[in-house]
């Protein structure tokens, strides 16, 4: 009985049948498809076949059989091969090569297009001092130029050729379009100047031409009417714009200690350059001081001591929003540096999410300058503040820095008019160890006996010779608390005082009391 090898037509499994099935119906043993068995299905590629069988196949290859008898001559030369050869220059440039030639050629290409349409008066880059251009610039054209040439590796000449005259290209857009509307420096900028573009001005027109730039007869009429024409001030906000304006009021209200609102005129200028007028009936600061608080502004460019105006160069890079990122990441290496800035920002508000970010901080950094700054907040925080701000100093205050005499003169001054002093007090007179303050953890503890008791185990010493002074006085609910304070940290100075006590006390308070003075004369 001869077998067959077949093919199943569903899941193409390979089986030997016998040839007796063929035309019978059969099923795969491997999928279970039925299928009836012809010879379509027979597995050609398994079939095999003996020496000679195909010989009559075989013959129209050849036409002559090889005489193996004869020997032909052989002979040999040796070859020689470039042993220098770079793949690379023989094979055309790859995808990514590609690529890195289109990225470099586009990205230099748009920083040329950045400059040429946000480079003038008016556009993106409107702000971007000179250096920042030419950072700008030479990272784009170093960049663009590593990407070219690093896709030409097989024309490196042509790479670098065309890298040059691109890179060349980027760096000269800051050449051709400079710093726009530039403060200066405080020292340079001159804003009643007595020449323009080389030709002499009479100083009296430049003056009228000021004057009316900022439409000064506004001003004038103001000081007219006034009862204290001193009292009157103006100050011109050179390139503000009306959200930095906003802004620079709300500061002006606390550094002018001012609570009016004053008048504010827009669409002014000052020798060419968009102004905005903001004028005050009432500072209660000199034009001096008024100069001072306005360097935090921008450059204070001139005073004009006889017309009652201030101005000043808005500095914008100041007024821009930090990166949130890396404001609110501690890990960022920019954290620390970028919230000391908004600590010395104008706008209250940011500086207060400043201070509460840093109030928050597991490691510290700059600390000695984020420290000393906190203390110059303190002199004007408002009361809504002052907690929040008590808090980040807490964290970052230094011995001897000052923070503890601010602190506590506060304390006291709320104490002495039977106001409450809140834990952020005792908080930081304990996390600071400032041994003085310990009447303020006492009067805040006997306010709330109870609630403050951990406090006032944590402070300690610092508060024992002050508290066995006042146990004479103590209602019960303190006597009992001072007592279960004392059992943790209290010295056998204590003792007499405790035992007066004693004596004298009955109920949860005796048996507090003489657990305490168990505890304390069982210690060595």
């Amino acid at each position: 009985m001869s077998e067959i090898k077949i093919q199943c037509p569903e899941c193409h499994e390979r089986f030997e049948v016998p040839e007796e099935l063929m035309g019978e119906a059969v099923e795969c043993g491997s999928c279970g498809h039925p299928f009836d068995l012809s010879e379509e299905h027979i597995d050609t590629l398994a079939m095999r076949h003996f020496p000679g069988e195909k010989a009559d196949q075989l013959a129209s290859f050849t036409k002559k059989s090889p005489d193996i008898g004869q020997v032909a001559d052989v002979s040999f030369e040796t070859a020689e091969y470039d042993q220098q050869v770079d793949p690379s220059e023989l094979t055309p440039l790859g995808p990514r090569r590609i690529l890195s030639i289109f990225i470099g050629i586009g990205f230099m290409s748009g920083m040329i297009l950045l400059f040429v349409l946000g480079g003038g008066e008016g556009g993106i880059l409107t702000d971007v001092t000179d250096d920042k251009r030419w950072v700008l610039a030479g990272f784009a054209a170093l960049l663009g130029s590593l990407l070219i040439i690093f896709g030409f590796r097989k024309y490196r000449v042509v790479g670098v050729i065309l890298a040059l005259l691109l890179a060349a290209g980027v760096c000269s857009m800051p050449l051709l379009y400079p710093e726009q509307l530039s403060p200066g420096s405080e020292g340079d900028i001159q804003i009643n100047v007595e020449s323009t573009e080389g030709e002499q001005e009479d100083a009296e027109l430049a003056l009228e031409r000021y004057k009316l730039g900022i439409g000064y007869d506004s001003i004038e009429s103001k000081i007219a009417d006034a009862q204290s024409p001193e009292d009157v001030l103006a100050i011109t906000l050179i390139r503000s714009k009306p959200a930095h304006t906003d802004t620079i009021i709300k500061y002006l209200a606390s550094a002018l200690k001012s609570d009016e609102l004053p008048r504010v005129y827009k669409n002014r200028k000052v020798n060419e350059v968009p102004a905005t007028v903001v004028l005050y009936l009432e500072a209660s600061v000199d034009i001096d001081q008024a100069a001072e608080a306005l360097k935090r502004v921008g450059a204070v460019a001139k005073v004009h001591r006889e017309l009652r105006v201030i101005d000043v160069y808005v500095d914008l890079e100041s007024m821009k929003v930090a990166d949130s990122d890396a404001l609110l990441d501690e890990a960022h290496p920019n954290f620390y540096r970028l919230n000391l800035k908004e600590l010395k920002h104008i706008d209250p508000k940011r500086q207060h999410d400043a201070v509460l970010r840093l109030a928050k901080v597991s490691k510290l950094s700059l600390r000695s300058d984020i420290a000393n700054q906190l203390l110059v907040l303190s002199e004007n925080v408002s009361d809504e503040h002052w907690e929040d701000l008590m808090g980040a100093m807490t964290v970052w205050s230094v011995e001897g820095d000052g923070a503890a005499d601010i602190i506590l003169k506060r304390a006291r001054e709320l104490a002495l008019n039977q106001k409450t002093v809140s834990r952020g007090y005792v908080d930081f007179i304990i996390g600071q160890k400032v041994r003085e303050g310990g009447d303020v953890v006492l009067y805040a503890w006997m306010r709330d006996p109870v609630g403050m008791e951990a406090e006032l185990v944590e402070a300690g010493p610092m508060v024992e010779e002050i508290l066995i002074e006042m146990m004479p006085e103590l209602e019960p609910i303190q006597l009992q608390s001072a007592a279960n304070a004392l059992r943790k940290f209290g010295s056998k100075a204590a003792l007499p005082a405790l035992l007066t006590a004693y004596e004298s006390s009955s109920g949860d308070v005796k048996k507090s009391l003489k657990a305490t003075i168990d505890e304390i004369e069982s210690r060595e």
